[in-house]
């Protein structure tokens, strides 16, 4: 998941991802989130990389508006980075 997140972060892919984490009190519980963005280990920011899911209905939801969103944005509008494939 790091890596994923990585990649989006960075831009380094040709069209951003979509990450859905399903279960929130399950995900909120093993990484702490907020401590990581007090601890300045991540951006508040970063918290945007990501959604969360508790129901296979949200989870599509979410899936099939960034996808939408994401799939049909033109390349033009992405940055020069993520147009490589290095």
């Amino acid at each position: 998941m790091t890596e994923i997140l990585t990649l989006v972060q960075t831009q380094k892919l040709l069209k951003r991802m979509v990450v859905i984490l399903y279960g929130t009190s399950f995900w909120k519980e093993v990484i702490n989130f907020d401590a990581l963005v007090r601890h300045g280990m991540i951006a508040a920011e970063d918290l945007n990389l990501f959604q969360f899911a508790d129901d296979v209905d949200t989870a599509f939801q979410e899936l099939e508006s960034g996808l939408t969103k994401y799939y049909l944005q033109d390349e033009q509008d992405l940055p020069g980075i993520a147009k490589s494939q290095v």
